[in-house]
């Protein structure tokens, strides 16, 4: 959940340095494993341009959904103090 920004980061800098700048790999995320993972069956696995954009765009997935996740329990839990917040407001006025 706190690396996936980092690794969709440079996951991203690196398929954009070799799709668009004609760089030469680097391997950010680990040689070995990268080429182990280099499957040519399967499209987004065949290369290692496309292993990168796939890389990218899962952890990216991963950021958003867990931020969005926070972001909502956050506001459910705004709801309920606020609604507390409105019931003791209420039960004061009607002690006064």
């Amino acid at each position: 959940m706190i690396l996936a920004p980092f690794i969709a980061f440079k996951a991203g800098y690196e398929w954009i340095r070799i799709k668009f700048l004609d760089a030469k790999p680097t391997y950010p995320l680990g040689k070995k494993w990268l080429q182990n993972a280099e499957i040519p069956d399967i499209q987004y696995l065949a290369n290692y341009e496309q292993q990168m954009l796939s890389i990218t765009l899962v952890c990216l997935g991963i950021a958003v959904i867990t931020y969005l996740a926070m972001l909502i329990k956050t506001l459910i839990r705004l709801v309920w103090l606020a609604l507390m917040l409105s019931i003791l407001y209420f039960v004061y006025l009607n002690i006064k």
